[in-house]
């Protein structure tokens, strides 16, 4: 069983784990290496080309930061931030389509999800954006040519949901190496496929479920999870929690009895995408939502000291009694 992390609650994870460093156990092996910040590891059964298979997912993962990150000064994502134009400019594949998907988010949720936040989050600690401006996802648009914007300084930042989009690719990379049983984890967010080598499915713990008298074990078959939470990436200002994730609404740190969203999916940027949404949304808006779309989600919400689970969509039936 592996326990699940918030993604940068193991910012010290270099000297936790060796980039490519494996070890074997329970007829597993267990390698991985950087991405994003933070780490990526992969489970599965021995006998796999680790060398191989690290390199492949290595690569993918310098890919995509080199189109998402908010902190590379030569990645695309930047350029278009830090271009003045207005309209649509041509841009990489990847973020056009990434982008599109964060705008299906942020309309379906009402705005709780909005990749135009970004300069808030950073004016609050938690990323380089804070001299942009901040926007709404209105504001933005794709075509089959590129990505818009109708303000010169507008910003965007996709680290709600890019994460996800990754995991995703990266599942792409091990079925066309022919690795079929496995589960993977990139910083916090898990996808499994197959079966573990005693026959059942892969099991995480959602992180801070012991905390609600008895740890919540979910079964991971073929697909993904994606949890968002302040616990993580946060601090403590005037006694109270200021955390990472943003409510578009107010333009301030979410705040609410929500410790963490967890959302299971078939495609892990939709798990990533709407877990943020519904972290970020106040939490009756947030589980009626849930509700109303039938969001396999998991609401782990504090009350008197204990943290209590909320399940919507089938996301019960995946957990392990």
């Amino acid at each position: 069983m592996v326990t699940r992390r918030h993604f940068l609650a193991l910012s010290g994870a270099a000297a936790l784990w060796a980039p490519h460093a494996a070890r074997a156990g329970g007829g597993v092996a267990t390698f991985g290496g950087s991405a994003f910040g933070s780490y990526w590891r992969l489970t599965a059964p021995l006998g796999i080309d680790q060398p191989s298979i690290a390199a492949m997912l290595d690569g993918m993962v310098v890919d995509k930061e080199r189109v998402f990150s908010p902190y590379r000064p030569d990645s695309v994502l930047t350029a278009f931030n830090m271009s003045r134009t207005t309209g649509i400019q041509p841009t990489h594949v990847d973020l056009r389509a990434v982008l599109a998907s964060a705008l299906e988010i942020a309309a379906s949720s009402e705005g709780a999800f909005d990749p135009a936040v970004g300069p808030i989050v950073g004016r609050y600690g938690f990323g380089p954006l804070s001299d942009g401006s901040p926007g709404h996802f209105s504001q933005l648009a794709v075509d089959g040519h590129g990505i818009g914007k109708d303000a010169p300084g507008l910003c965007i930042d996709l680290c709600g949901i890019a994460k996800g989009h990754a995991l995703d690719a990266m599942r792409t990379v091990l079925a066309g190496a022919g690795v079929t049983d496995y589960l993977l984890d990139l910083g916090g967010e898990l996808t499994a496929s197959g079966r573990h080598p005693s026959g059942r499915d892969w099991q995480v713990m959602i992180d801070g479920s012991e905390r609600s008298g008895a740890p919540i074990v979910l079964a991971l078959a073929g697909r993904s999870v994606a949890t968002s939470g302040n616990a993580a990436q946060g601090y403590e200002l005037g006694g109270r929690r200021v955390g990472h994730i943003i409510d578009p609404h107010a333009n301030v740190p979410a705040a609410g009895p929500v410790y963490s969203v967890s959302v299971l999916s078939e495609n892990a940027l939709i798990a990533d995408g709407w877990a943020t949404a519904l972290m970020a949304a106040p939490y009756p808006q947030a589980l009626a939502m849930a509700g109303s779309k039938g969001i396999d989600a998991l609401f782990l919400v504090s009350n008197g000291g204990r943290l209590v689970p909320t399940t919507t969509g089938r996301f019960g039936a995946h957990l392990v009694s």
